[in-house]
């Protein structure tokens, strides 16, 4: 998922310059019945984060709950506030219940 978003970001023309980092948002079910899923999840992001210190990528993190309501304002914050590139769901509810916001401001969604 990572490099992914890295091969879409210089693509898509989100600039890379010096210090710039690619920031992905990652809306995954930390809490609730699906959090297994969504730390799994986590865990993966962090040990490939840790196995490439230099890569350009932050990684911005809500807790969606697997449930859409709570995804869609976990993307408002993280388009509005923490001003991020691309948008991570896990499964395609929350993938629909963010579209418009990854639409809206211009950031790359992957579900």
């Amino acid at each position: 998922m990572l490099v992914f978003c890295a091969g879409c970001s210089r693509a898509h023309g989100t600039k890379m310059h010096g210090a710039e980092k690619l920031r992905v948002g990652l809306v995954l079910p930390l809490t609730g019945n699906a959090a297994f899923y969504g730390k799994d999840a986590l865990d993966a992001a962090l040990l490939w984060k840790e196995d490439h210190p230099n890569a350009p990528l932050e990684l911005k993190v809500e807790d969606g709950e697997l449930e859409a309501v709570r995804s869609l304002h976990a993307a408002l914050k993280l388009t509005q506030l923490d001003k991020v590139n691309a948008l991570f769901t896990m499964d395609a509810n929350t993938g629909r219940a963010i579209k418009r916001v990854a639409d809206q401001y211009g950031v790359i969604q992957i579900c």
